[in-house]
């Protein structure tokens, strides 16, 4: 009987310190269970911080910087900023940022009784995915009224880097792949004489664009600006180089394009293209292929998409 006592209390014992030590070790899973949830949060904000900086200015160290700054504004960031690795994928459709953090060790208090100390946390990693739209699209609300020719051509492709030069419209050639044109979308021929290109000009004023909206399905009319100054060939380039000077660059428009069979007396459009203005060269002294003096008005421009969004993939 006293042993069957003492073997009762034995198990008994035993038991109770499974019991204990279970109930412990649990408070040790839900601290390492947090940490994981914590981390996770980090990689997650890291990668959309990146991609989000990333689509302003194309900067993979800005972006990074500026993911540095993010996670070290809390005690755990700080602690592990030095250690995170991010992998760029700016080449494949859509882009891609991924921030992971290889390991982490969480301490244990209860499990080190038990011989573990801490446990290893591996690969902790989010994903941030850049997915932009096609440069071209049918309609637009921040339409400058600007034009280029897109007829046979295939170079017109998102992040192609295309320096346009102006023209005025008696010298509009539809095969000319880097000129751009003044265009009217609303009051074709109106208003008359030099006011034409004067009402043109002041549609970029104070560094921003007077933009309209524009949709391929009701489009009435479109025409070139003309101007019966003395001078266009000078005058008018040098006023809207004048304009685009005040702009703060890189500054993204979308611009119309002319399609196949276009004239200077008949412009059919059905599309615009989004640009990035990404520098405005100096006016220049030029001529004409018949000899008549000109200012030659350059602006550098990139091919951007309409549209970009980032999302968290995992």
């Amino acid at each position: 009987m006293k042993k069957a006592v003492v073997s009762i209390m034995l198990l008994g014992g035993i038991l109770l310190s499974a019991v204990i030590v279970f109930v412990a070790t649990v408070g040790d899973d839900i601290v390492v269970k947090t940490k994981i949830t914590a981390l996770k949060k980090i990689t997650e904000n890291a990668a959309l911080a990146l991609a989000k900086h990333y689509v302003i200015n194309e900067s993979i160290n800005d972006a990074e910087t500026v993911g540095d700054d993010l996670i070290g504004q809390t005690t755990l960031g700080t602690e592990v900023v030095d250690s995170l690795v991010y992998t760029w994928d700016i080449v494949s459709e859509p882009k891609t940022v991924t921030v992971n953090l290889p390991t982490y060790d969480q301490n244990t208090f209860w499990y080190k009784f038990l011989d573990k100390g801490s446990f290893t946390l591996s690969n902790i990693e989010s994903q941030a995915e850049i997915i932009t739209a096609d440069p071209i699209s049918d309609t637009s609300n921040t339409l400058a009224p600007l034009a280029i020719n897109n007829c046979n051509r295939n170079d017109l492709v998102l992040g192609a880097e295309i320096d346009f030069s102006f023209v005025t419209s008696p010298y509009y050639e539809s095969n000319a792949t880097n000129s751009f044109y003044a265009i009217d979308m609303e009051e074709c021929g109106a208003p008359a004489g030099n006011s034409t290109f004067s009402h043109f000009k002041n549609l970029f004023n104070g560094g921003e664009v007077d933009f309209t909206d524009f949709d391929a399905s009701a489009v009435e009319a479109a025409c070139l600006v003309e101007t019966s100054n003395a001078n266009p060939l000078t005058v008018d380039p040098m006023q809207l180089y004048n304009k685009l000077s005040a702009f703060t660059l890189p500054y993204q428009m979308d611009i119309l394009m002319f399609d196949c069979g276009t004239t200077a007396n008949n412009l059919i459009v059905s599309n615009v293209i989004s640009i990035q203005i990404e520098s405005l060269p100096a006016l220049v002294a030029g001529t004409t292929s018949d000899g008549f003096i000109t200012n030659e008005l350059t602006i550098s421009t990139r091919i951007i998409s309409t549209s970009v969004d980032v999302m968290l993939k995992y």
